[in-house]
């Protein structure tokens, strides 16, 4: 349709964010300390990450500094609908490294999201 101004020219695969589990690291990208997120990555960690578009695919190569460990207890679900969605809601005042629990309770002021989650 056209309506949205920064989807790449002619076919692509959409697809802002994503969740899965890593099934290859880079030697580079093992022997480094940190993902920038807080620990290595390992095969068969699950993660939840941002890209630019590609997110809807079955294998995605994205680089370590945009995934981020899968909390405990959440589901793929809710991993891949909870970063793009908080940039999106205005870049909420919190810490980068805050994912809230069950038990927190977080105000959205402003709640208009572009990824329909």
């Amino acid at each position: 349709m056209g309506l949205y101004s920064a989807t790449p020219k002619g076919r692509f695969t959409p697809g802002l964010e994503f969740s899965g589990v890593v099934s290859e690291v880079h030697p580079s990208v093992a022997s480094n300390k940190s993902n920038g997120g807080g620990g290595k990555l390992r095969v068969g960690d699950a993660v939840m990450g941002v890209t630019r578009f590609g997110g809807y695919t079955t294998v995605l190569n994205v680089g370590a500094a945009y995934v981020r460990p899968l909390p405990k207890g959440w589901s793929f679900s809710q991993g891949a609908s909870f970063l793009c969605t908080t940039m999106t809601v205005g870049r909420l005042p919190l810490p980068s490294s805050f994912l809230p629990s069950p038990d927190d309770a977080v105000i959205i002021q402003r709640s208009r999201s572009q990824c329909h989650t």
